[in-house]
């Protein structure tokens, strides 16, 4: 993990990786936006349901939205890959010191995007094999599908928090 910590941290591949998770982004919003009811729940809410009686609601209220979401799977598949990149790349840069290796506790932050990368290849791949038969699903699989979620989405919180926290003090050891 420190090579890739080392190497990953390039300014190119930040910006390739960062305008990659940008397009997906954008791409999975518009595309679901054009197909969900007014007032359904977006993608979050669906992902964060944690009971089979929620998820049933959410799906329900999608309509033709369901298809679509399962249609264009594949950009959150490459939007994981770049987010995943994009972060790791970011924290590498702004919480690398010249000269000096990365200890535990910075591989463990770098670790997160990835974690969460992983983590959403997972819970994507569960859609897709589960979610065509959404009313047939037990509640331990929503729940189970919900907390993949859930811990895909504090990596990347946790991952963006510790970006900030090297960047405000590189940016302190700059100005002082």
């Amino acid at each position: 993990m420190r090579k890739l910590y080392e190497k990953i941290g390039r300014p190119w591949v930040v910006l390739v990786s960062g305008a990659t998770a940008g397009v997906c982004m954008v791409a999975l919003s518009v595309l679901m936006a054009r197909e969900l009811p007014p007032h359904a729940p977006g993608i979050i809410p669906m992902e964060l349901a944690f009971t089979k009686g929620k998820l049933v609601q959410i799906l329900n209220s999608w309509g033709k939205a369901l298809n679509t979401y399962l249609k264009i799977m594949w950009i959150d598949y490459l939007y994981a890959l770049a987010y995943g990149v994009f972060l790791a790349g970011l924290f590498s840069m702004v919480s690398r010191e010249q000269g000096k290796p990365p200890g535990r506790g910075k591989i463990l932050f770098f670790s997160l995007p990835f974690l969460a990368g992983v983590l959403d290849w997972v819970e994507n791949t569960l859609h897709l094999a589960l979610l065509p038969g959404y009313r047939s699903l037990s509640a331990p699989t929503v729940f189970a599908l919900s907390l993949i979620s859930l811990v895909k989405w504090l990596a990347a919180l946790v991952s963006i928090l510790a970006i900030a926290f090297f960047l405000v003090k590189r940016i302190k050891r700059l100005l002082f």
